[in-house]
């Protein structure tokens, strides 16, 4: 039974990831445009929403967005809150910039660029003086910024608005064409030169219909007056007031019919990025985008089916579900600290308090107790958390009035369900069943989601956020993490159900499809991940074969992932510039000398969240556990290692994963602790197992009380386990006769 189960749970895994890896995606219409336009506008409305748009407040949005392309716009700047000024540089940059008078950390947003900042001459043109310091600021971030790069990379640009001088301004803060207003009749004035930029009023909670209705008037005089086959973009720059939010989006013109917007920088269909605005302004009026710029071209990607009213509920509410996990997540982050090491904290004590009763060694034949039973049910519940919270995102949460209570009923529910099954399941008497069945679910969830578009990645506590921006498809580092941890322990317990022989084989098999499934551009597109998973598959495959390890031999395991990562991206160089991921972009990067910005925004955002998050105190509580605690007799892991090497090859993959990632990815100390977070518990529920049992060729000293009446697994065919209570992990157990 606990053999045919086994193979059940493995075939389960690569089914899930299999049918992705066979099955091409679902074939959908090319993207279309930018296509060449002779007049690009961009009307920018910092503030602007999708819950301020509807056919009787704004009926000129409504019209544009009815006959064109509209998509959620992620504005995230240089800092984590962007205000109008630092949305006009980024728009200018075509990359996250600080604004002018922007103070890091400072409360609110400074006051728009003043008409006075702005000095007019009398033929036509203009001169922002602050944008020479403005460039010089940028170039000294983390992102390399440069505003002033859209106005450099074209002939002539109209700036309409002091507010906006930071993004029509070239480096050096020369307006080509500058009005301080628009005009009443702005047709001849807008034509002067081929391209537009034009701010419209800041829209916040103070008098906010007003402000809607001005920028919606703006909206239809600029529409009125544009040429034949222009191309007019509306986009909400930044968040004025109040916490990051999604705004509006809006493509009509040539290349934009009524569909979703969407762009390369986020391969998610309905959201874009402002740092997107600047490249497709260049491709539809020809201009070439310097390498400074990051963004990708904004793309009709599909067509839209649905009425304007319900595409436009569907941006509103993702807006609203990105604005109700934000503030969710720090309390989240801590449970998960808390969580975890009061479980350390009760593992430690049932350990040590029943080996100090029992001399070391259990006799199967005393009766069950109820303290072993919690701590493993516990530890079960804890390692099934993450990813249950992943799924609950198949019921839409944000949209009750107790998010936060709706969502934690939704866990609880997915975790009691997936613990009771692991408990009372076919392989209830098998000491590595649980724990199998627990990684496995953590396993699949992960590789379904990711195979099927990462939804439920996308906006849950443990994922990612497009408010964030860091990412808006494919593996997150967090998930990642679970995933890494998951798989491979599934791997190990699998692997121990069939003949020794062939463990190696089922582990590289199970190891070689999550690698394609996390480096694959087309589904993980995890750089850093990649590589940790290849090197942690290598060294779970040595030890399940039980090879020792080395520096040569990690040194080994260090190569094989580096030529996955050239494989990977050569199959992603291979493909179209505009469907590349950001593998292909590093790799540009490295050709062309500014890889350090990214490495080194990589490093500052490890080193800062080494320092200040809370998950650096579940690390190094999962560490003293295992230190002080499982590896020593007291907690009997060794033992489990010894019984089922496995396992042992699971562990020792999703440590070097863990360790990988914290050095490769910019989550730093988030991979670890979410590694343990999985890892950690199932390893205190099987050691609880293990030691509270004997099993055949166990010799016991003296009669011993049990923490609760031992599974019994079968026998070994192999070998049976030592009169050693703490076998050696690296020695094959010595087989002995019962007594």
């Amino acid at each position: 039974m606990i053999s045919r189960t086994a193979r059940l749970l493995v075939a389960v895994l690569l089914a899930a990831v299999g049918a992705g890896l066979l099955v091409p995606a679902a074939a959908s219409a090319a993207p279309t445009g930018p296509l060449p336009a002779g007049q690009v506008l961009v009307v920018g409305v910092p503030g602007l929403r999708w819950d301020d748009v509807d056919p009787h407040r704004t009926p000129h949005l409504w019209a544009l967005a009815d006959r064109g392309s509209i998509g959620a716009l992620s504005v995230r700047a240089a800092q984590a809150s962007t205000c109008p000024g630092d949305g006009w540089a980024t728009l200018g940059a075509g990359n996250r910039a600080r604004g002018p008078g922007h103070v890091p950390g400072a409360v609110g947003c400074p006051p728009d660029v003043p008409a006075s900042a702005v000095r007019a001459r009398t033929d036509g043109s203009g001169h922002y003086a602050a944008q020479h310091d403005l460039v010089e600021q940028n170039r000294a971030l983390e992102f390399d910024a440069r505003p002033g790069s859209l106005a450099d990379a074209l002939r002539c640009t109209t700036t309409v608005g002091a507010a906006a001088a930071p993004a029509g301004a070239r480096s050096g803060g020369q307006l080509d064409h500058y009005l301080p207003a628009l005009p009443a009749d702005p047709a001849a004035e807008l034509q002067v030169c081929s391209v537009g930029v034009l701010a419209g009023p800041t829209v916040t909670s103070v008098d906010r219909e007003t402000a809607v209705a001005a920028a919606d008037a703006l909206v239809g005089r600029v529409d009125d007056a544009r040429e034949d086959g222009s191309l007019l973009l509306v986009v909400g720059t930044a968040d004025p007031a109040g916490p990051p939010r999604l705004h509006v989006a809006l493509a009509a013109g040539p290349g934009y019919g009524r569909g979703w917007l969407g762009s390369a920088s986020t391969r998610r269909t309905g959201f874009v990025q402002l740092i997107d605005i600047a490249p497709t302004v260049l491709a539809a009026a020809g201009g070439t985008a310097p390498d400074s710029v990051v963004g990708r071209p904004v793309q009709m990607d599909t067509a839209r089916g649905d009425g304007t009213a319900a595409a436009i509920r569907r941006l509103v509410d993702a807006d609203r579900a990105a604005a109700v996990q934000r503030p969710l997540v720090g309390p989240y982050f801590l449970l998960i600290v808390l969580g975890g090491l009061a479980l350390f904290g009760v593992a430690a004590w049932s350990f040590t308090r029943a080996w100090r009763r029992t001399g070391g060694l259990r006799s199967p034949r005393n009766g069950p107790a109820v303290q072993g039973r919690v701590v493993e049910v516990l530890a079960l519940a804890v390692a099934t958390a993450v990813p249950a919270s992943l799924l609950a995102q198949v019921v839409p949460w944000w949209r009750t009035p107790a998010p936060a209570v709706v969502l934690l009923a939704l866990v609880a529910v997915v975790t009691a369900a997936v613990v009771a099954f692991a408990v009372f399941g076919p392989w209830r008497r098998s000491s590595i069943g649980p724990i199998g069945v627990v990684s496995t679910f953590g396993a699949v969830v992960l590789a379904v989601d990711v195979l099927t578009g990462s939804h439920l990645e996308f906006g849950s506590l443990p994922g990612y956020s497009p408010l964030v921006a860091g990412r808006f498809t494919g593996f997150g580092n967090i998930p990642f993490a679970v995933f890494a941890a998951s798989v491979l322990i599934a791997a190990g317990c699998v692997a121990q159900a069939v003949r020794r022989e062939r463990r190696p084989l089922l582990v590289v098999v199970v190891g070689v499809v999550a690698v394609v499934l996390v480096g694959s551009p087309a589904w993980g597109s995890d750089v850093g991940g990649l590589i940790s998973l290849a090197a942690a598959v290598v060294v779970a495959t040595m030890r399940v074969a039980d090879i020792r390890l080395s520096v040569g031999r990690l040194l080994v395991a260090m190569g094989v992932a580096g030529l996955a990562v050239v494989a990977f991206a050569a199959y992603d160089l291979s493909r179209p510039e505009a469907e590349r991921t950001h593998l292909a972009r590093f790799v540009d990067q490295l050709r062309d000398g500014t890889a350090s910005t990214v490495i080194g925004r990589k490093l500052e955002a490890n080193l800062t969240l080494l320092v200040n998050s809370p998950l650096t105190l579940l690390v190094l509580g999962a560490v003293l556990l295992f230190g002080l605690v499982l590896l020593r007799p007291v907690g009997g892991l060794r033992r489990v290692f010894a019984l089922y090497p496995g396992v042992r090859a699971g562990f020792a993959g999703t440590t070097v994963a863990a360790v990988l990632g914290f050095a490769l990815n910019d989550s730093g100390i988030a991979v670890p602790a979410f590694a343990a977070a999985v890892a950690v518990p199932l390893a205190i529920a099987v050691a609880m197992r293990v030691a509270a049992h004997g099993r055949p060729g166990e010799t016991v000293r003296r009669p011993a009380a049990v923490l609760y009446l031992p599974p019994t697994d079968p026998v070994d065919a192999e070998a049976v386990p030592a009169a050693d209570p703490e076998p050696d992990p690296g020695r094959e157990p010595v087989t002995e006769r019962t007594p």
